[in-house]
């Protein structure tokens, strides 16, 4: 119950608005770094040497979850929305017009294949 609020906070962060801005590999990385870097040897030296057994995996998870959102939120707040959304409107700009391009090539290879039959 305790490590909900963080879960729902970190889904938030990763993946909506670090997805959302392009940094999805910055999101990976530091989810495997957070949850088996360091999270995970905390829960071993719980598990092991305090004896708390299935408290211990709970714990890995919370501190991972905590972790992880604490670092998202770290880079959001750094990040710079206004240069951000330049970036993600110039990459939209530039899929349109390739998109485009490659419709307008595959109509010309069409209209030319069409002209090339001869009607029975």
């Amino acid at each position: 119950v305790l490590y909900i609020p963080f879960k729902i906070i970190s889904a938030i962060l990763s993946n909506g608005c670090l997805t959302a801005t392009g940094k999805q590999r910055f999101s990976t990385i530091f989810s495997f770094l957070a949850y088996y870097f360091f999270a995970l040897p905390l829960a071993a030296v719980f598990f092991f040497v305090f004896s708390l057994q299935a408290k211990g995996g709970v714990l890995f998870y919370l501190v991972g979850s905590i972790f992880f959102t604490v670092a998202c939120g770290i880079k959001l707040y750094k990040m710079d929305f206004i240069v951000q959304t330049a970036d993600v409107a110039d990459r939209l700009r530039r899929t349109t017009s390739q998109q485009l391009n490659l419709l307008a090539m595959k109509k010309e290879k069409s209209t030319d294949c069409d002209s090339a039959l001869i009607p029975l």
